[in-house]
């Protein structure tokens, strides 16, 4: 791997900053991960500022970036709730890399259900808001407002679907496919389970198949995968009530926006940032108030550069390696990264960023939130190397003295910071020169991804 230094922020660079008095107002790093897929960081020690950059190309027949669910599904259990950390998504994958994905509820239920639009692989996982949407395929990527429309007919009925794989609301109609793991409503309902013939669950399809039962009793029901439930609410039961068991019924799914004949991937989130190389931020037309836009956050967000690449950007917020960003900053990021088109994703405690299972950013919340989805890149991993590796890092620290970290062979010979991917948690943070730097009194933990192997020491800052 090579190292690639950056001027753009100042122009003065030193491979081994400190947080407490940096003589550089700026340093980075890239990394390249393989063919296709690299990584970098940066420090804007002015700024105050960490930032963590994939880029990704889009025409690598060797990767794929996806869209995945918390444990591939909508809902866990009738108590439990599917969101899972971003390492533990990117680690199920057994993916390269990851970040947090799109917005979610953390008050209406053990829903693991993203807020907007989720399609993976060609597959839709959940159902658009009217909040703005990045699309890609191994050709085309840009941003577009996606509508959602669906119907169930039979010869003698014909019902609206309000929404897919989410928490049935009141007076609602809500099919639950495969992906959802299983139908969770509350009672009183109708529950209609429908059986296809090796059904395709694309935005924009029409399955036929027949009604298997009907009933109103209990509010859960597992979905194997040639079948799927729908479950009416309040106003809509009669209208549910309509299909009995034995009954032919054509099922039409309609989602706008892109063309998925080109376009395999979408992730909701918001609001826009970029638009045709221009910053373009209506946070309150996509119904985001004032101090979630123009105060600094954490923040997460994905991009298209001019040569089609892909973008996946986390900025830390809220604690000693960086302040935030707020969305106007965030897009003049992306701008300066190259993107043409650019969206927000969700950020604050969601914020992370995972690669080759070491979290290099530092969530606000102290430890990695549990997410509903993660957009994912998964491709060849690197083969473990037979070497013994050992991670030497100073066990005790004191606030305000950076020391030095370092990967060592079985002879005792350093391993180059290049081919090494660093991160901390607790009391201590690292970048990717192998800067160890002390922030408060107490316990932490580096980890370092080296030839195909994490490696982990504890150390304490007193």
């Amino acid at each position: 791997m090579r190292l690639a230094v950056f001027l753009g922020l100042a122009g003065l660079l030193c491979l081994a900053p400190t947080f407490q008095k940096p003589t550089p107002s700026a340093v980075a790093w890239e990394k390249p991960l393989g063919p296709g897929l690299a990584y970098r960081e940066e420090i804007d020690f002015n700024a105050h500022r960490s930032i963590y950059v994939l880029r990704v190309s889009l025409h690598s027949q060797a990767l794929r970036v996806t869209p995945v669910l918390a444990g591939q599904k909508t809902f866990e259990s009738e108590s439990g709730t599917s969101r899972e950390p971003v390492s533990k998504i990117v680690a199920e994958q057994d993916a390269l890399a990851g970040v947090n994905g799109d917005f979610f509820s953390m008050t209406s239920g053990p829903s693991g259900d993203p807020l907007g639009l989720a399609v993976g692989e060609g597959r839709i996982l959940s159902t658009p808001s009217k909040r703005v949407v990045f699309g890609w395929g191994p050709e085309v990527s840009g941003m577009s407002v996606a509508t959602f429309s669906g119907v169930v007919e039979t010869s003698s009925a014909n019902i609206k679907i309000d929404g897919i794989n989410r928490r049935c609301p009141q007076n609602e109609v809500t099919l639950y496919t495969p992906d959802a793991g299983m139908a969770l409503s509350e009672a009183p309902c109708v529950r209609v389970l429908l059986r296809f013939g090796n059904p395709v669950w694309t935005p924009s399809t029409v399955l036929r198949g027949r009604v298997v039962s009907a009933t109103t009793e209990g509010a859960s029901q597992e979905i194997a995968a040639d079948e799927a439930v729908l479950v009416a609410r309040g106003n809509k039961m009669d209208d549910l009530s309509q299909l009995r068991p034995g009954a032919e019924v054509s099922l039409t799914l309609k989602t706008t926006g892109f063309d998925w004949a080109k376009v395999d991937s979408a992730i909701g989130g918001g609001p826009m940032l970029l638009k045709n190389g221009l910053v373009q931020v209506d946070a309150e037309r996509e119904g985001f108030g004032a101090e979630f836009s123009e105060q600094k956050h954490p923040r997460t967000a994905i991009g298209r550069t001019a040569e089609g690449d892909l973008l996946l950007v986390a900025v830390d917020g809220r604690q000693e390696t960086g302040d935030g960003m707020t969305l106007d900053e965030l897009a003049h990021l992306m701008s300066r990264l190259g993107c043409v088109d650019a969206m927000n994703l969700d950020g604050g405690g969601s914020t992370t960023m995972n690669v080759l299972g070491v979290t290099v950013n530092r969530p606000s919340d102290g430890k990695e939130r549990p997410v509903a989805d993660g957009v994912v890149v998964i491709g060849p991993r690197p083969s473990a190397s037979g070497e013994r590796l050992h991670l030497s890092a100073p066990s005790d620290l004191s606030v305000g003295t950076d020391q030095r970290a370092q990967v060592l062979s079985e002879s005792g010979t350093a391993v180059a910071d290049i081919d090494v991917i660093w991160g901390a948690t607790g009391s201590c943070a690292i970048d990717q020169g192998g800067n160890l730097h002390p922030l408060k009194p107490g316990p932490g933990t580096v980890t370092a991804y080296c030839h195909g192997k994490l490696l982990r020491a504890n150390v304490t800052v007193r």
